[in-house]
């Protein structure tokens, strides 16, 4: 094929999302084009996307609408809101059905390296929210990488500082050193969120 070829043109475009390599990228594109009516389907759903996907003014999650489906569930309890840290996460979490409170995406840990500071993720929107006082704990729901430590325990302390009121746990056990939640599986998960432990402020 010409490099300008359509399926070379996929293939390099399938290369540069998470996970593909040229050959998956290549079994993929010709399953595609062997199942007409999942290829259609597929568009028709990534239009949808393309046209409508957006972050959700309260929780920082991505859907379809705004505010999210998960923040619009009334059945779901306003007074426990667990953090983590990309919407990778916070799948994990749904699919493991452990947790019916409400979320907060940071979208990203604090890094000095990579130069993201408290003021590049959505803490003070956090902050907001639990000013309505509705808030009765925070759950602290981020990987034991070191970023993610350095994340937990700054965010931890803030909210300490002016509620102390609130109660702040995270999840117990199951999170390997360097692990994230989305590579959990969902029984791990399920026990690490029903084992979570107070965490006290310094």
């Amino acid at each position: 094929m010409k490099a300008t070829h359509p399926f070379n043109e996929t293939i390099a475009l399938m290369r540069r999302l998470p996970t593909f390599g040229n050959r998956s990228a290549q079994r993929v594109l010709l399953h595609l084009t062997e199942n007409k009516k999942l290829l259609k389907e597929m568009i028709s759903a990534l239009h949808i996307i393309d046209e409508n996907a957006q972050r959700c003014d309260i929780c920082c999650n991505i859907d379809v609408e705004n505010p999210c489906y998960i923040c619009r569930d009334e059945r779901r309890s306003d007074a426990i809101i667990c953090i983590v840290q990309d919407v990778n996460a916070l799948w994990a979490m749904e699919k493991a059905h452990a947790f019916k409170g409400k979320y907060h995406v940071l979208g990203g840990l604090l890094s000095a390296i990579n130069n993201v500071t408290p003021a590049s993720l959505p803490i003070e929107q956090l902050l907001h929210r639990i000013a309505d006082k509705s808030v009765k704990e925070i759950i602290i729901g981020i990987g034991a990488t070191l970023d993610g430590q350095v994340t937990s325990h700054y965010i931890s302390n803030t909210i300490s500082k002016n509620n102390q009121d609130i109660k702040i746990s995270k999840i117990a056990f199951g999170i390997p050193m360097g692990g994230d939640l989305d590579y959990m599986d969902e029984s791990t998960l399920k026990v690490a969120l029903e084992m979570r432990t107070n965490i006290t402020s310094v």
